[in-house]
């Protein structure tokens, strides 16, 4: 009878042992490098292979569909943040841009003023164009 005690005692230590160490259900908690630091697609591709299909429906643990919605709002918010960042340094270049139009429109009538001054002598209050001048003076 000594023998059966030992023998049960066996069992309720290695059904003790099998279930204190939950061996398949550590596995499946770990949420894999690809969702921590992968790019969205390769975290669609990873979920779209590791999920199963029943009647239609994709089952995706809980924690990796979390995962992937942090990482989804996180990738949204940095897009948006750049292209307001983009739109504003566009808006400065338009600016820059403007200005200095604007400067060369001025510079250009400043150009022509000097280029119709330098090719004209003033003869009693009254500009006369130089080319003027040198035909009659050439005949």
């Amino acid at each position: 009878m000594g023998k059966m005690n030992f023998t049960g005692i066996r069992h309720a230590f290695a059904f003790g042992l099998i279930t204190m160490v939950p061996i398949a259900g550590y596995a499946q908690t770990v949420v894999t490098d690809v969702l921590q630091n992968g790019t969205l697609k390769q975290q669609m591709d990873f979920i779209q292979e590791k999920t199963r299909i029943y009647e239609d429906f994709r089952a995706i643990r809980e924690d990796m569909f979390q995962k992937m919605k942090v990482n989804s709002l996180d990738s949204l918010k940095a897009a948006k943040s750049e292209i307001k960042g983009l739109k504003n340094d566009t808006r400065r270049l338009n600016s820059t841009i403007d200005s200095l139009n604007t400067s060369v429109g001025t510079i250009r009538a400043d150009l022509d003023q000097m280029t119709k001054t330098k090719n004209s002598i003033s003869l009693m209050g009254i500009e006369i164009n130089k080319n003027v001048i040198m035909g009659f003076c050439g005949q």
